[in-house]
């Protein structure tokens, strides 16, 4: 059984259970989103690159 985690987004500051690992600009920062700030950025966005998704349920 997997433990539970909490994770702030770091553009809304809402606690999600699924957070997608990006980056959006060209400061090439990595930052948490939650799904609905993470389609907003996304979108038509050059600078947008993908590192991965956050869950707060672990396997281990």
């Amino acid at each position: 059984m997997g433990r539970v985690r909490q994770k702030e987004c770091d553009s809304c500051h809402i606690s999600s259970k699924l957070l997608y690992r990006v980056q959006i600009d060209s400061s090439q920062q990595w930052q948490f989103m939650c799904p609905n700030c993470w389609q907003q950025v996304s979108d038509n966005n050059p600078h947008y690159v993908y590192g991965g998704t956050w869950k707060a349920k672990k396997r281990h």
